[in-house]
């Protein structure tokens, strides 16, 4: 038989799990297949191939992962508290990670769930590793989702955070270990996070008896990561088992392309990143469901909420500290005024704040007033006038439309509508034009709607 880690990084994951199933040796396979966990077992099993059934990892009616022994007490009563963290990093053209629409999604799919009361979800505003020390030290967590960038360097994993000013900061499994308590399930949506390299991220949380962490074998593409995360949070929500959950959420990672695209013209990383979550368990089950929940009436969002971080982050913390109690956001029609609104009040009601669209005479300290404007201050009321988003924003909304547009007819709908946003809904209306003459004379229709807009 030849070395196992040299034909796993030579032959492709049919090979390995075809390879590994004669490694086993079984006459049968159980419905919950569990390997035993081995600290310096790099291979993947998830990869397990039967001759008949085909992968393990992604089929129906089994699960797989790897047994680890913790002693980890009694399991906790819901409602079950779920913390989706995304690691912050400074704005990159290159790297579209859509960070924050991923956890608009996330919660609107939980939104049944949060309003029946089984659930509770919270998601912060900014992601420094400063706000999950917190975080952690204030409240008890049932499954913490971590999304974000990760490296291995010189044999040792690492999350790559950034501080306030933009500085890297390389944070190890060691760094996680000290923070995090009483957590059910620990989520490393990241790159490489499951690799058992000699410094991992996965033992030092095993050693602080965390009794479920999910991690991920090689590179994690985005729209694999976002997949996973909603998958496996909306069958937690259904009170499926971790195991059971993880089984789901890589049956879903299996359709990542988008209509328009063909296996062959995809990386060949696609293909393979169903096979990426690793599963550690020593009792999947995440929460005891048996209590008495307090239903909510909340809404998502109307629209999807793209980039404004700097003006989300400033606002947020002087609204929690009480600096701002009466909120006046003010701009031209359509630069996004309500729906930096409905963030922020998102964000407040996640803190237990409660948040009114109505002026009232005695305030109370726990209460918060927010009100949009196209025209002038009101007394009392902290004026923030909001201008167009950045180009990075901007481009961003273009892409999530689906539009078509490449980067200079990007930057030429950007310069003449002025970034606004309820213009290109309306260019979103027209026939795609890539050519110069016909993109300028559809940008000419649309702002001779926009300059009757702003006359209103």
């Amino acid at each position: 038989m030849p070395n196992l880690n040299n034909f796993v990084k030579n032959y492709n994951l049919k090979d390995i799990g075809s390879l590994l199933w004669q490694v086993l040796d079984l006459d049968a396979i159980p419905a919950e297949l569990i390997i035993r966990y081995n600290a310096t077992d790099n291979l993947p099993w998830e990869c397990l191939y039967h001759p008949q059934l085909g992968f393990i990892g992604k089929h129906p009616a089994y699960t797989l992962y790897r047994y680890i022994y913790s002693n980890t007490g009694s399991i906790p009563t819901g409602p079950l508290k779920i913390l989706l963290f995304t690691i912050q990093q400074t704005p990159q053209r290159q790297v579209h990670l859509d960070i924050d629409i991923e956890a608009q999604q996330v919660r609107a799919a939980l939104m049944p769930f949060i309003n029946s009361g089984m659930v509770h979800f919270y998601s912060p505003s900014d992601g420094y590793f400063s706000t999950l020390t917190q975080l952690m030290r204030n409240q008890e967590w049932h499954l913490v989702i971590i999304s974000g960038h990760g490296l291995i360097k010189n044999n040792q994993a690492y999350l790559v955070f950034e501080d306030e000013i933009g500085t890297k900061n390389l944070i190890t499994g060691n760094d996680l270990a000290q923070i995090f308590n009483k957590v059910r399930c620990v989520v490393l949506a990241t790159c490489k996070s499951g690799q058992l390299v000699k410094h991992n991220l996965i033992e030092p949380l095993l050693q602080v008896g965390i009794s479920n962490i999910i991690g991920m074998r090689e590179a994690l593409i985005d729209r694999a990561a976002k997949i996973f995360i909603q998958t496996l949070c909306i069958n937690l929500a259904q009170q499926q088992r971790i195991d059971v959950a993880v089984q789901a959420s890589r049956c879903a990672m299996t359709n990542l392309l988008a209509p328009n695209e063909i296996w062959q013209q995809a990386d060949s990383a696609i293909i393979e990143q169903w096979s990426l979550p690793i599963l550690f368990s020593s009792n999947p089950v995440l929460i005891n469901w048996n209590f008495k929940p307090h239903k909510t009436n909340l809404s998502s969002p109307s629209k999807i909420f793209i980039g404004r971080q700097h003006e989300l982050q400033t606002l947020i913390k002087k609204l929690r500290t009480g600096e701002i109690k009466r909120l006046l956001i003010r701009g031209i029609s359509g630069i996004g005024k309500t729906s930096l609104a409905e963030q922020l009040t998102i964000n407040l009601l996640q803190d237990g704040y409660k948040v009114l669209t109505s002026e009232v005479e005695n305030l109370e300290p726990n209460n918060r007033i927010i009100l949009t404007s196209r025209h002038t201050g009101l007394a009392n009321f902290y004026d923030y006038y909001l201008t167009r988003p950045n180009f990075y924003d901007f481009s961003r909304y273009i892409h999530y439309l689906d539009l078509g547009y490449e980067f200079p007819q990007i930057l030429r709908i950007y310069q003449a509508l002025g970034g606004n946003y309820r213009a290109v809904q309306l260019l979103q209306s027209l026939p795609v034009c890539l050519d110069v003459e016909g993109l300028n004379k559809q940008l000419k229709i649309v702002q001779r709607y926009l300059q009757a807009e702003l006359k209103k």
